[in-house]
């Protein structure tokens, strides 16, 4: 976090934006008016030109910050790549700071644009004079810059270059607000090098990594897909083929390329989230082995900041619990439910899917509950169905506060709840969320309504049975209708699920 705190660079730095949001993961808050006063003085060129954005794209036009070096002194991550960086150093920097800038100035500006607008108009710290409100600049540099961002981006539907297009990838999946605006050309992208990755792995497509396969592009590529929360089956391939990619060092590389910081970390960043047999000790001492003496990690020059805080936040979550840092794909528009706002039965048949194609999540022990509702009939009856909607609602929200948990609602009046693997088992969770419930539902509807409690079935499976302990307790759970105690709420452990 030190070195990221020092930051100093000049206003029109390519990768400014990228250095805010590099600061504000790390809990930093560098003053985001001024940035975005600054861009509001620039002039902006034709659409396919070097100024088509607000910001600077490379450094072309102006120097490299102290962190960065000079130009002359950056040396590619892989070795094999120096000459192609020598023929024409700033299309060689455009390779990661193009990808990094419409992700990142895409967040930043969906971010500042929605918040809360006090005034129409403020001060200018740059210029002294009147201008629109930081979420009024914000929201109108998107607009202007959206049509531009996304041209940009489908550059990448191309497959031109595998690992430059799957870092764009790679660079949304970093960015939830980024991924969300621009999923129609990151789904295309992965439609682009998902046939390709059947075996469980990208190769590459140009000079000098044709036909080598690559744990960069295909770590990218898993990135993609479990932000997307699409391709479960492939996702769980890829993720298979990486835990075999680990050198003895703990890092990553491609072909007989030397082991590297950039390539490490989208592998790790998989394998952490979603690889129970993965040990990230490892990969943690060897990525800290390759900090710098002012606390940078480094690729090529121009990307430090961004990349030394992706993997600072690395390093904390490889700290935790496998249950703690699970990576549970996004659901997606397809798969999850529009009453409650949970995953869908789709996304749980898509998540077994992801469980089956991947070995070490389908030997995992994962927590796993049947809930169906006591008295909603009767709720729905006497107070309508749109109050039945909002209680399915409460009861979803309600759930989705249990930690390490996906909450998925298989129908009507009926829940699963999936622990992440490895974790504590759902009993106590359950009961006492059974003890606080009746309050919790009587404040938000009123005292005279018929009360509506949850009823659950708990136990744990190994993850490749997910799908069949669904069945299992699905039909038991009937047992415990005619069961009296708690108001008929009842919860049952049956342990190991057969």
């Amino acid at each position: 976090m030190g070195a990221l705190a020092g930051l100093s660079v000049l206003a029109d730095e390519p990768m400014r934006i990228a250095n805010v949001l590099a600061q504000r993961s790390v809990g930093l808050q560098p003053d985001v008016s001024r940035l975005l006063a600054h861009l509001n003085t620039r002039q902006l060129g034709a659409s396919n030109s070097t100024i088509r954005y607000r910001w600077e794209l490379s450094h072309r036009r102006c120097d490299p910050p102290a962190y960065a070096g000079p130009i002359e002194n950056w040396k590619t991550w892989r070795p094999l790549e120096q000459p192609v960086f020598e023929q024409d150093a700033v299309v060689f920097e455009e390779r990661l700071t193009i990808p990094i800038l419409i992700a990142d100035a895409s967040e930043l500006l969906d971010e500042i644009a929605r918040q809360p607008t006090p005034g129409h108009v403020r001060l200018s710290l740059v210029s002294g004079k009147a201008e629109p409100a930081p979420p009024l600049l914000a929201a109108a540099m998107l607009a202007e810059a959206e049509p531009v961002l996304r041209k940009d981006l489908a550059f990448f539907v191309q497959m031109l270059n595998a690992w430059v297009d799957t870092f764009a990838l790679f660079c949304l999946a970093q960015r939830p607000r980024a991924m969300a605006r621009h999923r129609p050309i990151a789904l295309a992208i992965t439609a682009s090098y998902a046939s390709a990755a059947q075996p469980g792995y990208l190769e590459g497509t140009r000079f000098p990594f044709h036909g080598v396969p690559l744990v960069s592009a295909t770590a990218h590529l898993a990135a993609g897909l479990l932000a997307l929360g699409t391709e479960f089956g492939l996702l769980g391939r890829l993720v298979t083929w990486l835990s075999r990619a680990i050198q003895p060092c703990g890092g990553f590389r491609d072909g007989e390329e030397p082991t590297d910081v950039l390539t490490t970390l989208a592998a790790a960043q998989v394998l952490a989230g979603l690889d129970p047999s993965f040990n990230p000790a490892p990969t943690a001492a060897f990525l800290m082995s390759k900090q710098d003496r002012q606390g940078f990690f480094r690729a090529l020059g121009p990307e430090v900041p961004w990349l030394t805080a992706l993997v600072l936040i690395w390093l904390r979550q490889a700290e935790q619990q496998f249950w703690q840092r699970f990576h549970w794909p996004h659901p997606n528009d397809s798969n999850t439910d529009r009453k409650t706002g949970l995953a869908g039965f789709t996304y749980f048949l898509e998540l077994c899917d992801l469980i089956a194609h991947c070995p070490c999540l389908a030997t995992a022990t994962m927590p796993f509950a049947f809930i169906d509702l006591v008295g909603f009939r009767a709720f729905n009856n006497q107070c309508g169905q749109d109050a039945g909607d909002q209680a399915l609602e409460a009861c979803a929200a309600a759930l989705e506060e249990l930690p390490g948990v996906k909450i998925v609602r298989d129908g009507g009046d009926e829940f699963l709840v999936i622990g992440a693997p490895g974790r504590n088992p759902l009993m106590g969770d359950l009961v006492q969320l059974r003890a606080d419930w009746p309050a919790k539902f009587q404040a938000r509807f009123g005292p005279d309504v018929p009360l509506v409690r949850m009823r659950a079935l708990v136990g744990f499976v190994a993850g490749k049975r997910l799908r069949d302990a669904r069945e299992t307790l699905g039909r038991r759970i009937g047992e415990l209708k005619n069961v009296k105690e708690n108001h008929g709420a009842v919860i049952r452990d049956i342990g190991a699920i057969a």
